[in-house]
């Protein structure tokens, strides 16, 4: 008798170490990756087993799919002057054109039956130049409202979040988070303020320059500026970006450019940006 009740209890014990082994085994890590370099990152974040989302981010190019494999957000490399972009399944060309000294950044609206080839840009451009830029800034702000929406750019934002909280993975360290990182940042102001700011807002008159304001050698800088060179919305630090809550030459260039003009493609989606270097709209 006793070795039978001891038989039975050896065979339930072998029974849920096979249960509970056989249901971790099926619990997979929200955040896990294919390609972890410093060259370029891709990976998925699940928050079930059939809602998630798969990023990959280079140096100078961003994609952001579903589970299905359906674009949600693309923005391709820079090549000559040039950028394209897909937002929510809208289509736009960024254009960086140097007039003397200044380089102005214009975003155009694409059509849903235009063919872009990169051959005929230009030719492209000028079609589009009787169409005033407001319309193709109303295009791209309702496109960035559809973008904010989806669930899956929320699980984005939290896939960035869990890569520096937890994996203190930095953008200084790693060059191919940063498109990712400064994107989500871009993205998770909108949640913040649950809208888009108007397409013209000017927080300052003019912009505060190292020589003549000390606040940008605080860390946090510039407090009574909303943390003017911080990388974060406003003085909320998202330190994984550049590696600290300090004064970064890039975050000081892209705060400016979106404090000058929000609705553009240079200030929601900042590829090429770098912490250390000039960053202009």
């Amino acid at each position: 008798m006793n070795q039978q009740v001891i038989s039975f209890t050896v065979l339930l014990t072998v029974l849920i170490i096979r249960c509970v082994a056989s249901k971790s085994s099926t619990i997979a890590p929200p955040l896990s990756f294919n390609t972890l370099t410093k060259d370029f990152i891709e990976g998925v974040y699940s928050d079930s087993p059939h809602v998630g989302v798969q990023f990959m981010s280079a140096t100078d190019s961003l994609s952001v799919l579903t589970l299905n494999g359906e674009s949600i957000l693309q923005v391709s490399k820079a090549v000559d002057g040039y950028r394209v972009l897909n937002v929510a399944g809208q289509t736009f060309l960024q254009q960086s054109v140097s007039l003397g000294t200044e380089k102005i950044v214009r975003d155009y609206a694409i059509p849903s039956n235009a063919v872009l080839k990169t051959d005929n840009l230009d030719h492209f451009v000028g079609m589009l130049h009787d169409v005033p830029m407001h319309y193709h800034s109303f295009i791209l702000q309702e496109s960035v409202t559809r973008l904010t929406r989806m669930v899956e750019i929320k699980l984005f934002v939290q896939a960035a979040i869990a890569m520096g909280t937890d994996l203190f993975i930095t953008g200084n360290q790693f060059p191919s988070a940063l498109p990712m990182y400064t994107t989500a940042m871009q993205l998770n102001k909108l949640f913040a303020n649950h809208s888009l700011p108007n397409s013209s807002i000017h927080l300052r008159p003019q912009s505060v320059r190292d020589d003549d304001d000390d606040c940008l050698n605080d860390c946090p800088p510039c407090e009574d500026d909303l943390c003017l060179g911080l990388c974060g919305y406003s003085c909320y630090c998202w330190s994984w970006v550049c590696g600290d809550c300090c004064y970064h030459l890039g975050c000081y260039g892209h705060d400016i450019c979106c404090r000058e003009t929000f609705i553009q493609t240079k200030c929601i989606f900042p590829l090429g940006f770098q912490c250390e270097s000039e960053y202009s709209c």
